[in-house]
């Protein structure tokens, strides 16, 4: 359904312009929202040490905004809708998360309040999460090494980011230790039980 809509409301040859320009006006705004957001932040009870972890938050943040100088990808039309799908929805979902953080996000690792509720009682981390589907849409658009080597280079940061985070927040709240044993990092329970049981259904023989 969504297909045809897009087919009868675009024509071929320009449903790629405006599916990108929709992507990267979504990112602007979503970058807009989160630098509003850290002038209202509550005061952070501990940051972490040093040059490195703020500098993986930065490049884990903002390295993927060197893919719109990249060359982009002829894409069918079924496939641009679902770039911008998975755009929309990983920043649509971004924005929620940062919402039921409020005044306790920051982009550097620092401890301000323990949020384990909503969200957080799925994954761990779902911000990071949100974020990479939306990665995910984005490098559909440009399917290149250089593309996937920033994508690459992107989550690797992200997972550094995610480890120093989890650092300071498990030295500044005792509790964490155990929210963490009960709380996936970043793929939902429910998701891994479905992964688990569809090898076994498949090596199940017949009756």
């Amino acid at each position: 359904m969504v297909f045809d809509f897009a087919w009868r409301r675009f024509p071929a040859d320009e449903i790629h312009v405006y599916l990108d320009f929709a992507s990267q006006v979504a990112g602007l705004a979503f970058m807009i929202f989160i630098t509003l957001l850290t002038l209202v932040r509550l005061k952070p009870i501990e940051s972490s040490q040093g040059w490195e972890p703020r500098v993986s938050a930065l490049i884990g943040s903002f390295l993927t905004f060197l893919l719109p100088l990249l060359p982009q990808t002829e894409m069918s039309r079924s496939l641009q809708i679902v770039s911008f799908a998975l755009v929309l929805f990983g920043l649509s979902a971004s924005v929620f998360v940062v919402l039921w953080l409020g005044r306790v996000f920051s982009v550097v690792p620092q401890a301000r309040r323990l949020v384990v509720s909503g969200p957080y009682a799925v994954v761990r981390h779902p911000l990071y999460l949100t974020e990479e589907i939306a990665v995910v849409g984005l490098l559909m658009n440009y399917m290149s090494l250089e593309a996937f080597a920033i994508g690459a280079i992107q989550w690797a940061f992200q997972l550094r980011r995610m480890a120093n985070e989890e650092r300071v927040l498990r030295s500044t709240f005792p509790e964490y230790a155990d929210y963490a044993t009960r709380t996936p990092t970043l793929i939902p329970r429910q998701l891994r039980q479905i992964f688990e049981i569809w090898p076994r259904k498949l090596e199940r023989p017949a009756a």
